[in-house]
């Protein structure tokens, strides 16, 4: 039998912190529904679209594009948990349903082998997994590295940098993130990626600053 092709099923709109492109500051809303950090136990495909999620809403990608990716992402991560819990005489339907994406609905490539592709064309995620990228082009992670959209260092090693390339601690540029964004909006956030591994806490941290520094549209620290 010929593997399934697997397009985008339909866009559930999961818009989580969404930026028009050239806006001028940040939507701060959240929905309960985000997934901000994947399932524990999730799959490749899963922990992948999370990821680009994360980084089309930092780097202020379109809303279509962001629609799109929060989208398979939410239907990945659903068919993972639907998987877990299925019987052994259901297990070559759920394989079925779990292929690996090979298009996104507006026809562009979305996955070669383990590269990954943003629905605009350019390259999210190296073969390796060591190096990805926002949907502008620009690096947003190299190895444990963080990176801005603007290029600055967001995290090198153990240290932190404000947007501006100033240097800054985790808890200091989380406390001025939350209070340009407010508490409320910071704890929706914060609290999604408590228990889960660095790396998404790490990723929801520079959320929260990048989002705070288009928000101020200048760079005060306290």
């Amino acid at each position: 039998m010929k593997p399934a092709i697997r397009v985008l099923v339909s866009v559930i709109p999961l818009l989580v912190i969404g930026f028009a492109t050239n806006s001028a500051s940040a939507n701060t809303d959240i929905q309960s529904s985000s997934l901000l950090a994947p399932p524990s136990e999730a799959n490749e495909d899963c922990v992948d679209l999370t990821l680009m999620a994360g980084l089309a809403r930092i780097a202020e990608a379109s809303p279509s594009l962001i629609k799109i990716v929060e989208g398979q992402q939410l239907a990945d991560c659903q068919v993972f948990e639907e998987e877990i819990q299925v019987s052994e005489e259901q297990t070559q339907v759920s394989e079925e349903k779990t292929k690996s994406l090979v298009r996104w609905s507006n026809g562009e490539s979305a996955k070669i082998g383990r590269i990954w592709y943003y629905p605009n064309g350019l390259t999210a995620k190296y073969w390796s997994g060591s190096v990805w990228h926002y949907p502008n082009g620009e690096t947003a992670r190299s190895k444990s590295d963080w990176y801005y959209p603007n290029g600055q260092t967001a995290k090198y090693g153990s240290g932190w940098h404000y947007p501006d390339g100033n240097c800054s601690s985790e808890e200091d540029l989380r406390s001025w993130a939350c209070s340009i964004l407010g508490e409320e909006h910071c704890e929706a956030v914060l609290s999604q990626v408590e228990d889960a591994d660095d790396l998404w806490q790490e990723m929801a941290i520079m959320e929260l600053s990048w989002h705070a520094y288009v928000k101020s549209n200048s760079l005060r620290r306290p």
